[in-house]
């Protein structure tokens, strides 16, 4: 079954991540919040058996991986560095949201 994994920004780290990512991130958390169901549920619409799961992201660990792989802070960097670290961590058995 495939598997989205989106990175989760907790609405604490949220202005730590704007100030990684500029404006690469909406202005606000609501914003973000917003965006990132919206692509959850496209991806729902598209892959009737699939799942998302959140994967929680923390600024620090984010900024070390840039710099452990040599990659700009972006918020394609940010994405992948969720599906990474959600695939590295199993996140995969627990889904948050599936297709009803």
């Amino acid at each position: 079954m495939p598997t989205l994994y989106t990175p989760k920004i907790t609405p604490e780290n949220y202005s730590a991540f704007r100030r990684i990512l500029g404006d690469d991130l909406p202005k606000t958390f609501v914003q973000w919040d917003y965006k990132q169901t919206r692509i959850k549920n496209e991806y729902l619409l598209e892959w009737s058996n699939g799942f998302c799961v959140d994967v929680e992201v923390g600024p620090n660990e984010f900024i070390q991986y840039c710099h452990s792989t040599n990659a700009n802070h972006t918020l394609e960097t940010l994405k992948r560095f969720g599906s990474e670290k959600g695939l590295r961590e199993g996140a995969s058995d627990i889904p948050l949201q599936s297709p009803t």
